[in-house]
C-alpha cells in the first residue's frame, strides 16, 4: 500500500498602495519627504495526515505475532473443553432419555450423523483496517504596507487620492491524499493461488 499526501497549491496576487493626485487637482507637482514600511505575509500550513492500522486486519488473514497466537490457542483451548463438557452432557441426557429404545447407542451415532450442515460465507479479510485523517489546515497573516508622508516644508497640503493595496488569494488545488494498494491479491488456501509453487 503506498500513500501519496497533495499539499495545497494556490497563487497570490498582491497590489501596492497607491497615492495619487485626483485627475481634478493642480498641475503644480508637491514635494514631500516619503518614507515607507514594508509589509509583510505570513503563510503556514499543516499537511493532512493518515494513520492506517492495519493490526486486526492481518490477524483475520492469519498473520498474527507470536504473543496473539499464544492467546489465540489459549482461548480456543478453552472453546474445546467447554464444547466437550457440553458433547458428553448431550450424550448422557440422550442416553437417559432413550431407555425404551433396543440400541440406544446406534441411536445415539445416528443422530449425530444428522445434524445439517452450515455454509458461512466470509471475507477475507474479515476485519477492515481502522483509518484515521487529520484534516490539513492552512493560515495566513498579512500586513499592509504603510506609507509616511512629512509636508513640513510646504505651506498648503495637496490633494491627493489614497488607492488602498490589494491581495488576493487563489486556490489551484486542495490538499488530498492518494491511497493505491500495490500489492497482489491473497488467496486462502495459498495453494488456490494460479502461481502456487508447493515447498518440498
Amino acid at each position: 500500500m503506498r500513500i501519496q499526501t497533495v499539499p495545497v497549491r494556490f497563487d497570490m496576487r498582491t497590489q501596492r498602495a497607491q497615492l495619487r493626485r485626483p485627475e481634478s487637482a493642480s498641475p503644480d507637482q508637491p514635494r514631500a519627504n516619503i518614507t515607507r514600511s514594508r509589509g509583510n505575509a505570513f503563510i503556514q500550513t499543516t499537511p493532512s495526515q493518515v494513520r492506517i492500522d492495519s493490526f486486526e486486519s492481518r490477524a483475520s488473514m492469519g498473520h498474527k505475532s507470536a504473543a496473539r497466537l499464544i492467546r489465540d490457542f489459549a482461548d480456543n483451548g478453552r472453546e474445546s473443553g467447554r464444547q466437550a463438557v457440553r458433547n458428553y452432557a448431550e450424550q448422557g441426557n440422550f442416553l437417559l432419555d432413550s431407555r425404551n429404545s433396543s440400541n440406544p447407542i446406534s441411536d445415539l451415532v445416528q443422530s449425530r450423523t444428522l445434524r445439517t450442515a452450515e455454509t458461512i460465507l466470509a471475507f477475507i479479510p474479515s476485519v477492515p483496517p481502522e483509518i484515521t485523517v487529520e484534516e490539513g489546515a492552512i493560515s495566513f497573516d498579512f500586513t499592509m504596507d504603510q506609507l509616511n508622508f512629512d509636508w513640513s516644508n510646504i505651506r498648503i497640503r495637496p490633494e491627493m487620492e489614497f488607492v488602498p493595496g490589494e491581495i488576493e488569494f487563489t486556490i489551484l488545488e486542495y490538499p488530498k491524499v492518494i491511497i493505491e494498494f500495490i500489492g497482489g491479491p491473497v488467496y486462502v488456501p495459498p495453494s488456490s493461488a494460479p502461481d502456487y509453487v508447493p515447498s518440498a
